[in-house]
């Protein structure tokens, strides 16, 4: 609003923005680290699932607090993932490593890309 005292900088702030928001959609988001999200896990036993689900939370916080990028992944992704020259790469991503979350059950096809993945 006109009366706030930021007002006369506004065009700026608003110019800043844009140009900042333009530059964000160019490329590919890189990031080293995949976490699973446990879909598995709530499938095969929703009682015991809350462990998982904290676990793979706490790990994407705690590697946020020390400024490591990270995305949560889904086990058809990993399914239907590429391995290139060390990389698990998916949609336009490229992962070095992947964290598994405190999981009961797994799926197969995700457990045979992981391994080819890990070899």
């Amino acid at each position: 609003h006109y009366h706030m005292p930021y007002w006369p900088e506004m065009g700026e702030l608003l110019g800043c923005t844009q140009r900042l928001s333009w530059l964000l959609t160019r490329g590919k988001h890189r990031c080293d680290v995949a976490i699973v999200y446990p879909v598995a896990a709530v499938e095969a036993d929703p009682e015991r699932v809350k462990r998982a689900v904290r676990c793979a939370f706490e790990t994407g916080e705690y590697l946020y607090a020390h400024a490591v990028d990270f995305d949560f992944i889904d086990f058809k992704s990993v399914e239907r993932a590429k391995i290139v020259n060390g990389e698990l790469q998916v949609a336009g991503e490229r992962f070095l490593s992947i964290v598994i979350p405190d999981m009961q059950a797994v799926r197969f096809g995700m457990i045979k890309k992981l391994a080819e993945f890990a070899a």
